[in-house]
Parts: structure tokens; C-alpha cells; sequence
């Protein structure tokens, strides 16, 4: 059974086994000839871990995967590893032993195969930013068996990345198109029907829904072109105060605040800067949306950007800028924890791409960082921070 809420597992132990044992694991596995060629000709990826959560034995086809040179060249390593997973180095002791690691579909198979007779998870892996595709979408099903007097777990893999993509776009794209649609529709029958007197007003709400609906069309071109690595950075000098401000009367304009109440911080910075703005819009545009969607009732949703000087000794070796979005709830551990997952969602079924696409269009493409701190009593806040002289530009 799978569902965004997943509770947490076990993670991996933090030990892994020695040089030696692990040899003869990977020998006494070799030995079963028939077996290990069968699964190297199988075009779905096996692996076969320990009790670890190494690999043992990887075939071909998990090798084409990753991009590896042949099977061999994963032995030793977990499969966050050999996948390039974002988060290996957030734990002490690499695959499946971060924070993150506890809501894994893959850990989640390898830590309850034996509780059962097989195990099937679907599992999200996001990236390190040098990997094409940007995540990958797995369905795992695990399996343990014996072999002498070791117990070993065997994966196959499907990538169901593909599909995963399709759904989701499709139904975010439908769902924003035949709403905006919809608002067109309804304003072009008043044209109608009212009075010469509201015509004005009924063509600003037909040509702010093409607009919208424009901008629909692009994001997504652009949300392909973001996961393919296709996507072109242009960079343009913007004031930050101004893209905030600007943000904030469209959503008062629209009627997007849901009855909140969204306001700019009196503190705000106006900071000079290069970046390309339409990329940057849409990851404000989410993290705006983000907070207005959390809230179920009336709340203070507020913004703001400050100026970060360079500081080596923080970790900041160029000047930058941060955005930040407030809301006052607070999200649970769970969500905390895959918040930045495709397709995550608390919102209903077929959303979800807001927060992933802010994360891998902010520190792939924009040169940034982007996180989140949610606590009791303080509520939730996304920070985003951009270079102020990217090196695009």
C-alpha cells in the first residue's frame, strides 16, 4: 500500500560490512552462474543487497540506470549511492541513515521485506544536481531469501518516472486550463448579457485569462525542459522589492489570496540583482502559493527579502539575496521530510510539482539554496537565496 503519507521506518545501521566479508558475499553470490546470468538478462535493473543494505550483486540493465560501467562497479555501495540520491550526504553514515531516508520507498522494501514474503513500495529518488534526470520515479518490489547461512534482499527495478511525469502534468495542466478556461467562458457570455457599461471590465478579465493561460502553457513547457536539462537560463536585472510588490497586488487583483491576508514585510530589502526573472516568479509564485494552500482558515501570510553580505566563514562566498514566505501553520514530520518529493502532495490527488520544481529550478538552474524551517509556536517559513552576480549572467 502506498500514499504521500507514509509513516517513518528504520534507518539503515550506521556500519557497514568489512572488505573481507563483503568479498565473500559477492563470491558466494557469483556462484550461483545460472542465477546471475539470468538476472543479466533480464532489462529490468536487480539488485541483490546484504543485510547492510549493500550491494552485492547489481545487473546490467541497473548499471545502464545509473550509468555505470558494469554491475560490479556498485558492489560495496547502498542504492541511494549507485542512484545518486540528493540526500546520502544528510546522513552520518550515507544511504539510509538521514532524516530523509525514513519516509524512502526503497528503505521502506529493504527494511520490511523481511516481515513478509515480498515487498512492494514506490519509491522517489531526487538527484545531485549534476544527474540528468533531475528524479527519478521507482516501483521496487523486494524479496528476501537465504543463501547458505546468509539472508540477502533482491530488488528489481522499474523506472516509472516517465508515466509519474505524464499523470501529474496532465492533470496540473488540465486542471489550471479549464479553470482559466472556464473564467474566459463565463466573462465572454456577460459580454453578452450586461449592460455597454461593464464591457471594459469583462475584456480585462478575458485578456488577464490569456495571459494566464499563457502562462500555464509555457510553465509546463518549461517544467519538461527543466527535467531534461534543456532548460535556457537568461539572466536581467531586477530590484527585489518591486518582483514582491508586484507579486502581491496580482494576487490581490486576481482574488488568489483565499481570504487570507498577504502583506509585504516592512523591512524588506530592495536589493539590485541579476537573475532570470521569469524562473524566479515562478518559484515566488509557489512559495506564495504554497503558504495560501496550507492555511484552512483566515491567516497572515507574509513576505519579504534581505540583503546577505559574502561571509566564507557562513558557507557564503558571494553576495545574495534572500526571499522568504511566512504562513502560521506548521507542517507535520512527515510532510517535513518530503516536502521537496515529485508528486508530493497534501493538497489532492494530481498536484504536487510546486515545491519539487522550486527546489530544482532554485539550486540546479538559479545557483541557489532553498529550505524551510516549520516549528511550533513559529510556523513555517521557505527561504530562498540567489547570488546576486550568478555566474549565467
Amino acid at each position: 500500500m502506498m500514499s504521500d503519507e507514509l509513516s517513518p521506518v528504520a534507518l539503515a545501521p550506521l556500519e557497514r560490512a568489512s572488505e573481507s566479508v563483503l568479498q565473500q558475499q559477492t563470491e558466494l553470490f557469483a556462484q550461483q552462474e545460472v542465477l546471475a546470468a539470468t538476472l543479466n538478462a533480464m532489462v529490468l535493473p536487480v539488485l541483490v543487497v546484504n543485510s547492510h543494505r549493500q550491494i552485492i550483486f547489481a545487473n546490467q540493465a541497473m548499471a545502464d540506470l545509473v550509468d555505470a560501467e558494469n554491475g560490479a562497479a556498485l558492489v560495496g555501495i547502498r542504492p541511494g549511492e549507485a542512484l545518486h540520491c540528493h540526500y546520502v550526504d544528510a546522513g552520518e553514515a550515507g544511504c539510509g541513515t538521514s532524516p530523509f531516508c525514513r519516509y524512502c520507498g526503497a528503505a521502506r522494501a529493504m527494511a520490511e521485506v523481511e516481515l513478509g514474503a515480498e515487498r512492494e513500495e514506490e519509491a522517489f529518488i531526487l538527484r545531485d544536481f549534476g544527474q540528468f534526470p533531475a528524479a527519478l520515479d521507482l516501483h521496487i518490489v523486494a524479496k528476501s531469501f537465504q543463501l547458505g547461512q546468509e539472508r540477502f534482499t533482491m530488488m528489481t527495478i522499474r523506472d516509472i518516472s516517465g508515466e509519474k511525469r505524464r499523470v501529474a502534468m496532465e492533470r496540473i495542466f488540465f486542471h489550471d486550463v479549464l479553470n482559466t478556461v472556464q473564467k474566459m467562458r463565463i466573462a465572454a457570455d456577460m459580454l453578452d448579457e450586461e449592460d455597454a457599461s461593464d464591457d471594459e471590465m469583462l475584456r480585462k478579465v478575458i485578456q488577464k485569462s490569456v495571459t494566464r493561460l499563457t502562462e500555464e502553457i509555457l510553465a509546463q513547457r518549461d517544467l519538461s525542459e527543466m527535467e531534461n536539462g534543456e532548460l535556457a537560463i537568461r539572466a536581467s536585472e531586477i530590484r527585489s522589492r518591486e518582483i514582491l510588490t508586484d507579486m502581491v497586488d496580482s494576487y490581490l487583483e486576481g482574488g488568489l489570496v483565499r481570504g487570507h491576508r498577504v502583506q509585504l514585510a516592512d523591512d524588506t530589502a530592495d536589493v539590485h540583482f541579476l537573475v532570470d526573472e521569469t524562473q524566479l516568479r515562478r518559484v515566488l509564485d509557489n512559495m506564495l502559493k504554497n503558504a495560501l494552500e496550507a492555511e484552512d482558515t483566515e491567516a497572515k501570510i507574509t513576505l519579504g527579502c534581505r540583503f546577505l553580505p559574502s561571509d566564507p566563514l557562513q558557507g557564503r562566498p558571494r553576495d545574495m539575496v534572500e526571499f522568504w514566505v511566512h504562513n502560521p501553520r506548521v507542517m507535520s514530520e512527515a510532510v517535513q521530510w518530503q516536502i521537496f518529493r515529485r508528486s508530493f502532495t497534501t493538497k489532492g490527488k494530481g498536484r504536487g510539482l510546486g515545491t519539487y520544481s522550486m527546489k530544482v529550478l532554485t539550486e540546479r538552474y538559479l545557483e541557489g539554496e532553498i529550505d524551510f524551517t516549520s516549528e511550533p509556536g513559529q510556523g513555517t517559513t521557505f527561504q530562498a537565496r540567489y547570488p546576486v552576480s550568478p555566474s549565467y549572467a
